[in-house]
């Protein structure tokens, strides 16, 4: 299995946290700098990390979609 990339980490996060990755940071549970090197490609990436940004992705689309409907109504009405 191949490792995650600091490319794609640094998408992923962008993606997610596109004003700051404090919150990413938070959400993965590992501090500010540990985020920064692995966008830097100076530390390994853990394998676990893309399962984790898998499913904040998943839980932002999902929130995305929510909104999205709700506009639709609105507009409607």
């Amino acid at each position: 299995v191949g490792r995650m990339t600091p490319t794609l980490f640094n998408e992923a996060a962008l993606a997610l946290y596109p004003s700051g990755w404090v919150a990413l940071a938070d959400d993965l549970d590992v501090h500010y700098r540990t985020l920064r090197r692995w966008a830097a490609g100076t530390t390994e990436i853990p394998d676990g990390v893309a399962r984790d940004l898998v499913a904040l992705l998943q839980k932002r689309r999902g929130e995305f979609i929510e909104i999205e409907n709700r506009l639709l109504a609105g507009m409607r009405e």
